[in-house]
């Protein structure tokens, strides 16, 4: 494997775990609201 190749493969992984943490965050938040919405 080349350096740049190893480099844009850890950007790319890097890339999706941040993508999937903001997922993760935003379906929490539109969860609680759903919630909170129902209970009122």
């Amino acid at each position: 494997m080349e350096h740049d190749t190893i480099a844009r493969n850890f950007g790319v992984v890097i890339g999706c775990i941040v993508v999937f943490r903001i997922l993760g965050l935003l379906a929490l938040r539109f969860v609680n609201h759903q919630k909170d919405k129902h209970f009122k």
